[in-house]
């Protein structure tokens, strides 16, 4: 049931990155509410994950991406 879940989790961050590429810097006060779920989103999933070293690293780089984006 772990398993299956750090499955699912694994694909919602995947969906996080793509979003913190495609956005655009004149796009961010447009989407600036949709921005605020993301963040919700990587905080949660900063909590599942934590216990997961080998992902550590990947979490950290998509919390970096949100936080330029917030910029």
């Amino acid at each position: 049931m772990v398993m299956q879940q750090e499955h699912h989790n694994h694909l919602e961050l995947g969906q996080v990155q793509v979003l913190g590429r495609v956005q655009e810097p004149e796009q961010v006060h447009h989407n600036h509410q949709e921005l605020e779920m993301v963040q919700e989103q990587v905080q949660l999933l900063g909590l599942v994950w934590e216990q997961d070293h080998h992902n550590r690293q990947e979490l950290e780089i998509v919390q970096v991406q949100v936080q330029v984006l917030g910029m």
